[in-house]
């Protein structure tokens, strides 16, 4: 096969397998009763339930049944999450050892597909002759979603659904100040309620496409639960009865008020119930810029302070079997000549913050958010200081990368190598503008997978690779029934009104 069709071919590929090959050989044309074997390596309790995933999938992505064909083996067989697919003129074969490791299959083979040309209208798809051997770098491969009182849900439905074809198997899900909570109504605006029955719709559509959604919710800093430009507070702009529980600015929560952490320890637990008792719940605490600031928390011990609202959190949160996430930047001191020099750490020498790392509990998970590609000035790649730090204290660490693509690739390296958790890639409010849908759906979903880049040039969100993100979202929106046009792609509209423009 010429190099120029095998480019083709792994550009369609979201993230690109660790190992493929292609052949020079008939396409295997998946119709009607085509023949289907499954090796398959695990409990044999799994297989009426791999049996009906591949049934199913097979009907909603090709309109076909297969016939299938099981052989059960021992060796040879990938683990966990990993897969392998040989397919073939006469038969197509998927090798499994999970559910989890199916269902990549078949997202790989559904990205694999194309239409069999010379008719009018698409009827039969067809799979070129390839060996796929594929599993994952990391055993977390999340992305951050926030929930704004400006977030349609069918949105954040496309963008959870498009995660999870792109093999993330978690979405932090970030509520700014939107959850109505039973236990707290005042902690949400009034008129910007979210449908919890379509949020707990999202949550079990997740599940089934194999990402789990997890909370959170910050117990520190951004307590507004909104942008920090706006001015606006979610609690205390109707409720300014509430501002015993913040700091003066209403930015960080009050720590020596023994309500704030009651509130809290509420808020947490519903959430917790709420998304079905998720293995993470994620913590916040970065950017407490006013922490410590009220007459009775800045004559306080601010060391000893912040380590038992952390550790009392921590210990809440592993009652329910789960691990807490937390950012990192509170925790190291940076600024010009300091180790951290042109990353991000907003620790205060003065608060002494910087000597919690390690007293902090071993089962907290530290997110350390670095968002650009800061190099040295002898050129070399970013050396990424502030995760080896938690990662050296015993710490599981994330990397957090945003929207600058080498940091994206840089910091999956650099987490395969120190032997991190995984990655945790974030959106904040900017997922509709097609460059950063790019980075964060495209080059951080391969980071995620392969610990890195791919060997598929990446040459900008306009290269022929980062087109298959079109076609993934067009068929993210054919599985959700979309027919408003508002709903198809990664906008709502092509043009947006100027709400200036006379």
């Amino acid at each position: 096969m010429e190099e120029r069709e095998k480019r083709i071919l792994l550009k369609s590929l979201v993230p690109v397998p660790r190992e493929i090959s292609f052949e020079d050989a008939p396409d295997f044309v998946i119709r009607e009763k085509a023949p289907l074997l499954l090796r398959f390596g695990g409990k044999k309790e799994l297989l009426p339930a791999a049996e009906k995933m591949v049934l199913d999938s097979f009907k909603a992505f090709w309109n076909r049944t297969v016939k299938i064909k099981i052989e059960t083996a021992k060796k040879g067989i990938p683990v966990k999450e990993g897969y392998s697919i040989t397919v073939e003129k006469s038969l197509l074969t998927i090798s499994f050892s999970t559910l989890e490791g199916l269902r990549n299959a078949l997202k790989t083979l559904r990205q694999l597909a194309e239409p069999v040309r010379n008719k009018a209208r698409t009827e039969d798809f067809a799979l070129v002759a390839c060996t796929i051997k594929d599993s994952p770098a990391f055993d977390f491969r999340g992305i951050h979603f926030c929930v704004f009182p400006e977030t349609k849900l069918f949105d954040l439905e496309k963008k959870v659904r498009l995660a999870a074809y792109h093999k993330y198997n978690y979405a932090v899900i970030e509520v700014w100040g939107v959850f109505p909570f039973a236990s707290h109504p005042e902690m949400c605006w009034k008129d910007r309620k979210i449908d919890l029955t379509e949020l707990k719709r999202i949550i079990h559509v997740g599940k089934e496409l194999g990402i789990t959604l997890c909370p959170q919710f910050n117990l520190l800093g951004h307590a507004a639960a909104a942008r920090g430009s706006t001015g606006k507070h979610a609690f205390l702009d109707f409720a300014p009865e509430l501002q015993t529980l913040f700091e003066p600015g209403g930015w960080t929560w009050c720590l020596t008020n023994p309500y704030t952490r009651q509130t809290l320890a509420d808020i947490v637990l519903e959430l917790m119930d709420f998304f079905e008792n998720p293995p993470y719940f994620h913590i916040g605490c970065d950017e407490s810029l006013d922490f410590a600031s009220c007459r009775t928390c800045r004559k306080s011990n601010r060391e000893k302070l912040l380590l038992d609202h952390i550790t009392f959190f921590d210990e809440l949160i592993r009652s329910r079997g789960a691990r807490a996430i937390m950012w990192h930047d509170m925790l190291v001191e940076g600024g010009q000549g300091t180790p951290f020099e042109g990353y991000i750490a907003f620790g205060r020498e003065e608060d002494g913050l910087g000597k919690l790392v390690k007293r902090l509990p071993k089962d907290i998970i530290i997110a350390d958010w670095q968002y650009g590609y800061p190099q040295g000035a002898d050129g070399k790649e970013p050396h990424w200081p502030t995760g080896k730090v938690f990662r050296d204290a015993g710490l599981d660490v994330l990397a957090c990368p945003w929207l600058e693509t080498r940091g994206i690739v840089s910091q999956a390296e650099t987490a395969v190598k120190r032997k991190y958790l995984g990655l945790l890639e974030t959106t904040w409010h900017q997922t509709h503008n097609y460059p950063q849908v790019y980075a964060q759906f495209t080059v951080a979903a391969n980071a995620a997978w392969r610990g890195g880049g791919t060997n598929v040039a990446l040459t900008g969100p306009w290269s022929g690779y980062s087109i298959a993100t079109h076609r993934h979202m067009r068929e993210v929106c054919q599985d959700m029934g979309v027919t408003r046009y508002e709903e198809t792609g990664f906008t709502e509209y092509q043009v947006f009104p100027d709400p200036f423009e006379s």
